[in-house]
């Protein structure tokens, strides 16, 4: 039987750039079995169970690998609804904070206004210090109807029964 030229070189052949002469009788390339090298033109059993354990291993390594990026995909999908929730919690709580800050600016000149008022002989009809001398009228529309319940108008804390002048 006389040996063929394989079309499709061993390895040793490929990368040293030789004719690839394979023998019918072993199926091995001359050239290898001259050097005494381990020919790849022929695929043994045990290549084909090496190949297959490197298959399964790297097929459990992509599944190992697909199942941490599943667990950090959910992970991260989990933070980013708790960092959405919690945006949202404190945009509440700054508005919540604001508003107090507003309405407590508001109590404040509020009582700047009862306190210009009642310390005032003439009443709010005049203007303030530094303004451009035109009257303001005050409004009485403004103060709060416990403010205005509660108001003594300047006599003083009295009960029934007695009187203010002893």
């Amino acid at each position: 039987m006389p040996n063929y030229e394989s079309s499709n070189p061993c390895g040793g052949c490929r990368t040293r750039s030789l004719r690839c002469v394979i023998d019918r009788h072993s199926g091995f390339c001359t050239e290898c079995l001259a050097s005494t090298r381990k020919c790849d033109k022929v695929v043994t059993a045990e290549d084909f169970d090496r190949a297959g354990r490197m298959l399964a291993d790297l097929r459990r390594q992509v599944d190992e690998a697909d199942a941490a990026v599943l667990r950090a995909k959910e992970s991260a999908h989990e933070a980013l609804g708790r960092e959405i929730r919690l945006r949202k919690q404190l945009q509440l709580a700054e508005k919540r904070y604001a508003d107090l800050a507003e309405r407590e600016r508001l109590s404040i000149e509020e009582l700047e206004q009862m306190q210009a008022t009642e310390s005032s002989p003439s009443g709010p009809s005049t203007a303030p210090s530094g303004s451009s001398g035109d009257a303001v009228p005050f409004d009485f529309d403004a103060l709060s109807p416990s403010w205005v319940a509660n108001f003594d108008f300047g006599t003083g804390p009295t009960t029934v029964g007695s009187s203010s002048s002893s």
